[in-house]
């Protein structure tokens, strides 16, 4: 009982643990999907927000980039980082997605465009160095954002002419040197910045991650917490069961092995487990089943004492009345007298030969050959060893597999009882036919089977009746031991007044 508790018990807690391993993957899989559309979404809000920007700015009212793009920024945004088109971060507003302040460097930028980012939503943090870097990978910009200035002579850039945002989407990624503080996820996009047709610097967007928000670091939280939990109470349900169903179990395992005790012993009439599962009632009738044949075998291993007894004993006690008739001069001693003890010696030695080749056929031992044989050519053979009158219709070309040797002392047996209990003078008729993979080969003669019929294909089965008849009675149990062995069947049935024993052979194709 200790043991099946313990297996169990680890069952239990083994498909629990695996469920709960299932279901964290599958929240983190989910989360992690979450997280990315979630950048996704919020990138792609923006470039939207930027796209209705420039269709309805006012290239008069003066607005610069930098108030185009910090306008359409939103409280998800948590930082913007521009990088000039050596890659270099020239410009960095906002926080990082954890919190944590983003490095601004304004090289190569004038005053005036510092001054105009003072003025934005987004504080401009302290300067770092921009030593301080580590390398990741990013996606390739996926819009683009393209200004028209005029130039004049003297190569300053004055007021822009036309602008204009599209969709690029950029397949593959990019390296790129970012603060030690900020991670590739941590990147929700790129926007490439396009002067005068030419790309002149790229816009990289920072959005808070779901788990920045206090609601949604909750719900996080909450259900790792669940996990957790649940993986305890799991465990304590799988105790409490796991005791449960062993104590059940224990009571149903003992009497299966007390009813298999009694059976070893010899002991039959065993009782009935009394159950509602099904496997344990199946197993308990089983055991009753087993009972029974082995209550029946008992009772036959008996009766095949007897018949033995009665079949050997027969021609034997025959050949000593002879002998001491011979001696007291009842009968003379002539020719007559030794042929009458030949014939029962004869029966004698037929009998113990076929309780010996039945005994070789049980035999884990013997084995049947597979051989392509000609059934018309194995028929020829049994009728020639056989005497009687028979009516073939076989046809030459049917071919069957098995071992010859014993298919040909099956098809003797066959026709040695067809001829034993035919009705006189009535022809025994043999014919085939297909029937699937076999060929059936159907031996009628006349007669009239015994009600209640007995199983003709166990030994000595010939029915009290017909002790005084020829024969031992392991006629049929030997063909049909021969059939199982070559991978066929036999049976019989009555058909009006005939008697009809078919043979199910294998077809060789």
């Amino acid at each position: 009982m200790h043991r099946q508790f313990l297996r169990l018990f680890l069952s239990i807690v083994s498909i629990t643990v695996l469920v709960l391993f299932l279901q964290l993957a599958f929240f983190l899989i989910f989360n992690r999907f979450m997280e990315n559309s979630w950048k996704e979404t919020i990138f792609d809000e923006f470039a939207a927000s930027i796209d209705n920007t420039v269709t309805s700015i006012d290239l008069e009212s003066g607005n610069n980039i930098g108030s185009l793009i910090v306008g359409a920024s939103s409280e998800r945004i948590s930082g913007i980082v521009f990088r000039d088109k050596s890659g270099r971060i020239a410009l960095a507003m906002g926080v990082s997605p954890k919190g944590l302040p983003v490095p601004q460097v304004m090289e190569n930028y004038n005053s005036e465009s510092v001054s105009a980012i003072k003025n934005l939503k987004l504080k401009v943090s302290s300067e770092v160095d921009n030593l301080n870097v580590h390398d990741i990978k990013i996606d390739r910009p996926k819009y683009r954002l393209s200004l028209d200035f005029t130039v004049y002579p003297n190569g300053i850039k004055g007021p822009i002419n036309s602008i204009a945002f599209e969709s690029i989407d950029l397949s593959g990624k990019e390296s790129v040197s970012y603060p030690d503080k900020i991670n590739s996820k941590d990147v929700a996009g790129t926007i490439e910045i396009a002067v005068n047709g030419e790309v002149e610097s790229y816009l990289d967007v920072l959005v808070f991650s779901l788990d920045y928000y206090n609601p949604t670091r909750y719900i996080i939280n909450s259900l790792l917490n669940g996990f957790v939990v649940t993986l305890f109470v799991g465990i304590l349900i799988a105790l409490v069961g796991a005791y449960i169903i062993s104590r059940k179990n224990g009571r149903y395992v003992k009497s299966i092995l007390s009813s298999l005790e009694s059976l070893s012993k010899g002991e039959h009439d065993v009782k009935r487990i009394k159950t509602r599962i099904s496997d344990y009632w199946r197993i308990s009738n089983a055991i009753i089943e087993l009972d029974k044949n082995l209550k029946r075998h008992s009772e036959l291993r008996k009766e095949w004492i007897r018949s033995i007894s009665h079949d050997l004993n027969t021609p034997v006690a025959s050949m000593n009345i002879l002998i001491e008739c011979a001696k007291d001069g009842i009968y003379p001693l002539d020719m007559a007298l030794i042929e009458k003890i030949k014939n029962e010696n004869d029966a004698l030695k037929e009998r113990i030969a076929s309780i010996a080749f039945y005994s070789y056929l049980l035999s884990p031992d013997t084995k049947a050959k597979s051989e392509r044989i000609s059934l018309i050519n194995e028929i020829d053979s049994a009728i020639m060893a056989v005497a009687g009158k028979y009516t073939l219709s076989v046809d030459p070309d049917i071919y069957i597999q098995g071992d010859s040797e014993l298919i040909l002392r099956a098809l003797e047996e066959v026709m040695k009882n067809a001829v034993s209990y035919s009705k006189g003078s009535d022809e025994i008729r043999l014919y085939a036919e297909r029937y699937g993979d076999f060929i059936v080969l159907r031996v009628v003669n006349g007669g009239t089977l015994p009600l209640p019929m007995p199983n003709f294909f166990e030994p000595w089965a010939k029915g009290d009746e017909s002790r005084n008849s020829s024969g031992s009675g392991m006629g049929l149990s030997i063909v049909y031991q021969i059939m199982i062995m070559n991978g066929g069947r036999v049976s019989i049935s009555q058909a009006g007044e005939n008697v009809v024993l078919a043979l199910y052979l294998v077809e060789s194709k």
